[in-house]
């Protein structure tokens, strides 16, 4: 990915392949009870959404499936498998860093803030 990640022309195949794992994934990692008995896939997932907020914001942000990773993410709160643990923590900060910082750059109030998808947004502050 970090070969190409900076050419636009692999978003369309970046955000079809993201879909496909996080859809794959939240299925497999439903229930706190999943998150615990799959560490590997869980660390997996955080990880991998975190790579995406970080490298592909606009793929993250229009992935078809951003409630499951969220829904997903409240379900992993507590997890105790040291990996897993600390990939959905980095994450969580990388989110609300993230969020954060749109909101000042779109001159939001960061307590107004909410979930919205790259098309409610103007395109040049996510990119």
């Amino acid at each position: 990915m970090s070969q190409y990640y900076n050419d636009l022309n692999f978003d369309a195949i970046f955000k079809e392949a993201f879909d496909a794992i996080i859809n794959k994934c939240s299925r497999i990692l439903s229930s706190k009870e999943a998150l615990k008995n799959n560490p590997e896939v869980a660390a997996d997932f955080f990880g991998i959404s975190r790579r995406f907020l970080n490298k592909k914001k606009a793929v993250f942000y229009n992935c078809s499936f951003l409630e499951d990773i969220l829904t997903v993410y409240m379900s992993g709160i507590g997890l105790e498998h040291p990996e897993s643990a600390e990939y959905h923590s980095k994450f969580l900060i990388e989110l609300l860093e993230d969020l954060s910082s749109l909101a000042k750059r779109s001159n939001m109030n960061i307590n107004d803030l909410k979930l919205m998808r790259v098309e409610n947004h103007n395109p040049e502050v996510i990119q």
